[in-house]
């Protein structure tokens, strides 16, 4: 029996496929490869396989592994042709009289969809000009990349300055509004009536559904706000005064810092709201500042502070020398700090030092080379027989540090204790420390380079630790932001680091700035081997590998998309892992509160991702004035016409309230629908809470399973 074979020359897919395919009428995956094989019938296509990419508009034919006759593949593009229509054909009139003034929030693109309704308000922007208060207009503009519509059109509107909305909600927050107002002692003239119907009505266009509440706090922020200008003004004048005295006393701001002197003022304006300036002066300077004294030494000062616990029968305070807030620090005339002492009691009218507290140590400057300082700082154990205070070698304020010409701490040592033959104990450097290191900063003043030891070898050389958190490299870019960073895992025979190139702090870093399309951060890790050329190959399937685009939402918020891959095409484009955890979208609003979270799970047959709604991080939310989470969602899915179903019977699924003092006056949980298909409260779980105007408690009612309130 004698065997032969017979040898087939394989063609390559691009010789029988087209790379074109010209205008398709239809952009779906089976209308795309109808077209591609009825253009290309001399292929055989039993043998080969076709994807389509609707997004790109590209179809990749690509042989079957087990073809007779084709090897390869070939890309064919294509297109779709989209008419768009001006603007001004569908918007072409005024917006006539509003009984609001418009904003670029959401009323005016408000307005223009109730008088336009068969605009795709998607597809344009709404801008709004009131500085001419008799022609204001809003222009009506498609979007760059709008499918729709192109050009622009501007529309002029009124305002019916005597316009009073007589919805129930509406009159009460605006009588909520006016009450909080007289008990905030704000004037009309200060915050009016009429800027609380404008701004509450603003609202219930914005957001038809607010709530009361929703709609009271809208008019009371406004009186909060003008009250905090008012009160920041008085704060400002005091705290300046402070300032003053701060600096008359020569008492260095790190032990009474700007923040400490706002915290305190504004501490006390919250007891006594109606304070006169002098007033609050004289309430705090005690406190504040006669707490403090300075006194003047050959080598520079000495700063005291004194706690008290009570005054004597002269009516004299008495010191809590135990008290945290009594200590003195030394000061060099370099104004470096020398001495700190903290204190534990008092014997025969002398204060007794404290030597045990992380507040009581000793310091001392060298200068080693002409651009380096050495630092040692010491922090003890109890006095010895002679009252002599013993160092504690293993103190957190025993340790050497040197820093360079700017600043930097470029070395840091600490000790430890060793026990040697015959008991004798001696300190030594603790080289496995993570406070134990060396650092190298380039121009910018940024770290560059960080060693950690393990100790020191034969000769005399320090050995380093590859796996310390402390050992690693990085590099920047001129805005000072990291691009790259390197941790190691071991030397090689020539005692060169070897980077660990699977650690997760060993990555690069780009930001890409597209204009128009916002800014993409690109976060690379690397496999352990490298190819042919000795380059760096990409992981993709590491989770540290990802893409973030961020883009701003009509000036309103921010869109961030994040995408995690799995790997790379033929072409070696990278393939969008839906299922990462990677892989995200979530939406701000303008005051960056996350409205709106996505997770995938997959693409469906157009490429389009499909939404994990089970996904326990999918939900929507809302917030009120103050930042407050007022509502969460989260879905079942889409119904046909593309609206969410919230998912009530949801544990993540409620409403909330809060008052204007951010205390929370209201939950909602839920147990599924009725008949009606409208939610159905849970009433065992819900609650609400009433505060008086101080933000003290006054009831709480909860309810039955019928939602009546219990007694």
């Amino acid at each position: 029996t004698v065997s032969y074979t017979v040898s087939v020359t394989k063609v390559n897919v691009s010789e029988v496929v087209n790379n074109t395919l010209g205008e398709q009428a239809t952009n779906t995956v089976a209308a795309v490869t109808e077209a591609v094989q009825a253009a290309n019938t001399n292929a055989k296509w039993e043998q080969l396989n076709v994807a389509v990419d609707t997004t790109k508009k590209q179809v990749e034919v690509t042989a079957k592994s087990d073809s007779v006759n084709y090897t390869g593949k070939q890309t064919v593009s294509y297109t779709v042709p989209v008419t768009k229509v001006n603007v001004n054909s569908v918007v072409n009139s005024g917006l006539g009289k509003q009984n609001t003034v418009l904003d670029n929030r959401t009323s005016a693109a408000s307005a223009v969809h109730t008088k336009y309704p068969t605009l795709n308000m998607s597809e344009v922007t709404v801008t709004v000009n009131n500085e001419d208060a008799n022609n204001r207009t809003v222009t009506v503009k498609a979007r760059q990349n709008s499918d729709k519509y192109t050009g622009s059109v501007t529309l002029t509107y009124t305002v019916n300055d005597d316009y009073t909305p007589t919805n129930d909600r509406f009159l009460e927050a605006l009588h909520n509004a006016q009450q909080f107002r007289a008990q905030q002692n704000i004037t009309e003239q200060e915050v009016s009536d009429e800027i609380f119907k404008d701004k509450i009505y603003k609202k219930i266009l914005q957001e038809p559904d607010s709530s009361s509440n929703q709609l009271t706090l809208v008019g009371q922020k406004l009186v909060q706000d003008k009250k905090t200008e008012k009160q920041n003004t008085l704060v400002e004048q005091v705290l300046h005064k402070f300032k003053a005295q701060r600096e008359a006393k020569d008492i260095p701001s790190e032990h009474l810092t700007d923040e400490k002197l706002k915290e305190e003022i504004l501490k006390e304006l919250k007891k006594q709201p109606n304070y006169q300036p002098n007033e609050l002066e004289n309430k705090l300077k005690t406190k504040l500042l006669d707490c403090f004294t300075v006194e003047t030494t050959e080598n520079g000062k000495i700063i005291k502070k004194r706690g008290y616990q009570e005054v004597d029968e002269q009516g004299r305070p008495i010191v809590k020398w135990n008290s945290s807030n009594t200590w003195d620090k030394e000061y060099n005339n370099e104004k470096m700090p020398i001495t700190s002492r903290r204190y534990k009691g008092i014997k025969d009218g002398q204060p007794i030092v404290d030597w045990k507290s992380s507040d009581t140590w000793e310091r001392s400057y060298h200068l080693i080379e002409e651009d380096k300082i050495k630092i040692q700082s010491r922090g003890y154990q109890e006095a010895n027989g002679q009252d002599n205070p013993v160092v504690d070698w293993e103190s957190p304020n025993t340790w050497d540090k040197e820093n360079d010409d700017k600043g930097n701490t470029t070395k840091s040592i600490v000790y430890q204790y060793q026990r040697l033959d015959g008991g004798v104990v001696e300190h030594i450097v603790n080289w496995k420390s993570l406070n134990t290191w060396d650092k190298v900063y380039n121009d910018a003043n940024k770290p560059t380079q960080s060693r950690g030891y393990l100790g020191i070898n034969g000769e005399g050389d320090l050995i380093v630790d590859c796996k310390s958190p402390n050992t690693w490299d990085k590099e920047y870019d001129d805005d000072g932001d990291e691009i790259k960073s390197r941790r190691f895992k071991g030397v090689d025979g020539e005692n060169n680091l070897i980077v660990d190139w699977k650690s997760s702090d060993t990555w690069d870093q780009e930001w890409v700035f597209v204009q128009g399309e916002g800014i993409t951060l690109k976060n690379i890790h690397y496999q352990e081997e490298k190819d042919e050329q000795e380059n760096l190959i990409v992981d993709w399937t590491n989770g540290n590998t990802f893409d973030l685009t961020i883009t701003p939402i009509d000036n309103e918020g921010k869109k961030y998309q994040c995408r995690g891959y799995q790997g790379v095409d033929d072409d070696g484009n990278p393939i969008v892992d839906w299922k990462s955890g990677n892989t995200w979208d979530y939406e701000t609003d303008r005051d960056k509160n996350k409205t709106k979270n996505r997770y995938y799970k997959g693409v469906d047959q157009d490429g389009k991702p499909i939404v994990d709604w089970d996904n326990d991080d999918t939900w929507n939310k809302k917030y009120d004035v103050n930042g407050n989470t007022i509502q969460s969602r989260r879905y079942q899915g889409e119904d046909k016409d593309g609206k969410l179903m919230v998912d009530w019977d949801n544990d993540d699924t409620w409403d909330k309230e809060y008052d204007i003092n951010n205390n929370q006056i209201q939950s909602r949980y839920y147990q599924g629908e009725d008949y009606d298909g409208k939610p159905e409260v849970n009433w065992d779980s819900s609650w609400d809470k009433e505060y008086d105007i101080y933000g003290n408690l006054k009831e709480t009612i909860t309810y039955d399973e019928f939602g009546n309130k219990k007694p």
